[in-house]
């Protein structure tokens, strides 16, 4: 499939293609990179139809302090050795209502008031009708 390109102009950097190839869309506008060194990228929409993907680090590593960096490797080594702490022990919790206990009273209000409502939706054909279709 020929493709056609706008000329660039020169760039100080010297800035050089290491990889060039065709994606198309999928049905929700996605493509896939391929090779992508960073999972995030922040997006520029140019007016000229191009898409500028610049990639992003959530936080520079030169932002994160040096004690913080030896307590997240401590953590990671101690991970991958198995090593864990004692199970948290977490107090008691009374047993709760569950929303039918809490829902029953107010219904039975209602059907008391109106004898015509329906007690379970489920056998009356009218309200299942279409259900699972």
């Amino acid at each position: 499939m020929p493709t056609s390109t706008l000329e660039q102009r020169k760039h100080r950097d010297r800035i050089t293609v290491v990889e060039h190839y065709d994606v198309a869309a999928d049905d929700k506008k996605r493509v896939s990179l391929r090779g992508a060194k960073t999972k995030y990228f922040h997006v520029k929409a140019l007016s000229n139809g191009c898409y500028l993907l610049e990639p992003r680090v959530l936080v520079p590593l030169a932002a994160i302090p040096a004690r913080t960096l030896k307590a997240l490797k401590r953590s990671a080594e101690n991970l991958r050795k198995a090593k864990a702490s004692a199970p948290a022990v977490l107090p008691e919790l009374p047993p709760a209502k569950s929303l039918y206990d809490k829902a029953l009273p107010i219904l039975k209000k209602a059907w008391a008031r109106n004898r015509n409502l329906p007690r379970d939706l489920a056998t009356n054909p009218k309200y299942m009708k279409g259900f699972g279709e």
